[in-house]
């Protein structure tokens, strides 16, 4: 892990747990706000990936699912 990571969760660490929960908030606030207007998955482009990772053919896959869930 990067030595400044480190150093920033030693001070971290160190506050207290009501003061850990608001930099927690305002971290995932600003990583949210930096990832609005960036590219958003195209789902179509993940068509095929996954062709070869299983054995079987994908339906019955499911239905053995469906099966050990009951």
């Amino acid at each position: 892990m990067n030595s400044s990571i480190l150093a920033i969760e030693r001070q971290v660490n160190d506050l207290p747990v009501e003061e850990q929960l608001e930099l927690l908030e305002r971290i995932i606030h600003n990583v949210k706000e930096n990832n609005l207007g960036k590219k958003k998955l195209d789902i179509a482009s993940l068509y095929g990936s996954g062709k070869g990772m299983w054995d079987e053919d994908a339906q019955e896959y499911v239905n053995q699912g469906r099966v050990d869930r009951t």
